[in-house]
């Protein structure tokens, strides 16, 4: 038989070719171009490129493919095609570093500015990588470096873009990226509430209240232009609503009449600043986004008074105490009064003082609160009346004005003057004043003289006229009555006669004037003499009622007148 021959096609397989990449290490998706550098393809027809170990599905064909990697990989390549399967499989290694993720997780105390705003990445931390932050305009800090958490506040509202920056740092390449987020920051205003008072909690009214911003924390006013000034109404609080949070002082304009005790803010509510000082007028505050800051306290000293008066007589009735009308060294002693029932609390007096050479006293380092003046009579004086000239705000009403006593109250920084004891001698032969009689009138002075005395008229009433309008002046005893002022004084008399002076009565009358009163019936409108009489540089006048043919001056047949020096009698 004829033999038969078989001939076997071999097909050549291609050689391992050599690979090369445009680059060997990426980032995660980025393009990258493998390349067949050299290697036969022998019988086979393309090159196949794999990602899974020369698997079942080439991923391109050609001697280069681009591709976009997003991990670390390896990437196959063998030629194919025609007779040759399963060639020879060839391999190249790309390193691709990941691109981090760079998300934001915020977490906000609040939208409101000075607010703590929390800031970190969402992606657990990549070791040596590097973040940066910028967290946008009027951030407090304006930008940090680090994974976090980082806190930041704001000093202004409005929308805020916080954004991140990752570099992760590996080896090869970098593959940095970054986020941003988009916040809005509100205002939220504060306010500031407070109180001045007194060391025993007693409110204290109109006083003023300036607040001063303090944007540096340094406890001092930045500018002297106060952003708000307030009083104090009757309960001495004080409010300043709608106030940017930040650093603050607040300062109040010291009351007359207080001395600072005590200023402070009584509550823990995170004011940066201390108050070193608490007797300065002054309290730093920090106001906190729809903070109320309360308790901002002013505590005030009262500071003490004084009291002072005169003790006089009052020669010209004007009840005030002039110049020579003053009687010195009278005891005024003070006693306290807390009740206001105007009597002492007690028989011990806080502090005596004696009247100077012009009646006046006084009583200083006064504490305010209420009191009671009391004059210790002199001997030979009487009183004629007590109390307070001025209207001060004395609590108790001074009833009884002849009781040597004067109700007195002092509040802060007081001077209580014109406190005044008018006293006049029990019984003087000092005429000071016009009054037809009482204390220190010319009818009292009479009364009280007698024989050899000398009744003179105080300085005061020179030009001045004494009316005798009660009753006729009857003198039985030795006088002298003499002015020496200029002008002249006069006596003149609204009744039915004037003088009569009886047998046992010598008086001499000397440099003044007499206007007699009326006389019907055959008296002596002016004198009706059964004594002795002496007229010297006197004018007797008729009054202008008188009846023609009525006496001026009737002598009887006891009597006997005396003139001497310019006396010059009316006749008709």
């Amino acid at each position: 038989n004829d033999a038969v021959i078989r001939v076997i096609n071999q097909c050549l397989i291609s050689e391992i070719p050599i690979l090369s990449a445009s680059i060997d290490t990426a980032c995660a998706g980025e393009i990258i171009t493998l390349t067949v550098d050299s290697g036969s393809l022998g019988d086979a027809t393309d090159w196949y490129w794999y990602s899974d170990d020369c698997g079942l599905t080439p991923e391109g064909t050609g001697t280069s493919i681009m591709v976009s990697p997003m991990v670390s990989t390896t990437y196959f390549v063998r030629g194919e095609g025609g007779c040759v399967t399963n060639g020879p499989c060839a391999e190249i290694d790309i390193t691709i570093n990941e691109i981090p993720d760079a998300s934001i997780d915020q977490n906000a105390s609040g939208p409101c500015y000075f607010t703590d705003n929390t800031f970190q990445p969402v992606a657990t931390e990549i070791p040596g990588a590097t973040y940066q932050w910028n967290f946008g305009m009027n951030a407090i800090p304006a930008s940090a470096v680090g994974y976090g958490p980082h806190t930041v506040y704001y000093t202004s509202p409005g929308s805020k873009t916080v954004k991140l920056v990752i570099y992760p740092n590996e080896a090869g390449v970098q593959c940095p990226d970054s986020s941003s987020i988009d916040i809005v920051i509100t205002s939220c205003p504060a306010q500031i509430l407070g109180k001045v008072l007194s060391t025993s909690d007693q409110p204290i009214a109109s006083v003023n209240i300036r607040l001063f911003v303090d944007a540096n924390a340094d406890g001092m006013a930045d500018t002297t232009v106060a952003i708000r000034s307030v009083f104090t109404p009757s309960n001495g609080s004080y409010a300043m609503a709608a106030l940017t949070p930040g650093h603050y002082v607040i300062v109040q304009s010291q009351p007359t009449g207080w001395t600072s005790f005590d200023d402070g803010d009584s509550t823990d509510d995170g004011d940066v600043v201390p108050n070193i000082d608490p007797l300065d007028n002054l309290i730093p505050v920090t106001l906190l986004p729809l903070e109320v800051d309360s308790m901002n306290i002013f505590r005030e000293k009262p500071n003490p008074g004084q009291i002072s008066g005169n003790v006089f007589n009052d020669f010209d009735v004007d009840q005030f105490p002039d110049a020579g009308e003053g009687i010195a060294d009278v005891t005024v002693e003070l006693y306290e009064d807390n009740n206001a029932d105007g009597i002492a609390d007690s028989g011990t007096p806080i502090k005596t003082e004696a009247s100077d050479a012009q009646g006046y006293f006084l009583f200083d380092s006064i504490v305010v609160g209420h009191y009671v003046l009391v004059e210790i009579q002199p001997p030979g004086l009487i009183s004629i009346k007590d109390f307070d000239a001025s209207n001060d705000g004395d609590v108790v009403p001074n009833t009884n004005m002849v009781n040597d006593t004067i109700p007195v109250t002092i509040i802060n920084g007081e001077l209580d003057a014109h406190n005044y004891f008018i006293d006049v001698p029990s019984c003087g032969l000092m005429v000071t004043n016009t009054n037809d009689s009482g204390p220190g009138s010319f009818r009292e002075a009479l009364n009280c003289g007698t024989n050899g005395d000398t009744i003179r008229f105080h300085s005061t009433l020179a030009g001045m006229t004494i009316d005798i309008s009660s009753g006729i002046l009857t003198i039985a005893d030795t006088l002298t009555i003499v002015s020496s002022l200029m002008p002249t004084v006069t006596i003149q008399s609204q009744i039915t006669g004037m003088f009569e002076i009886q047998t046992t009565g010598a008086v001499e009358f000397r440099n003044f004037d007499i206007i007699s009163g009326l006389s019907p019936g055959g008296t002596g409108a002016a004198f009706e003499n059964h004594g002795s009489l002496k007229l010297h540089n006197m004018t007797v006048l008729r009054n202008p009622l008188f009846a023609s043919g009525e006496y001026l001056i009737r002598n009887h047949t006891t009597g006997e007148i005396i003139l001497s020096g310019s006396t010059a009698i009316e006749m008709n």
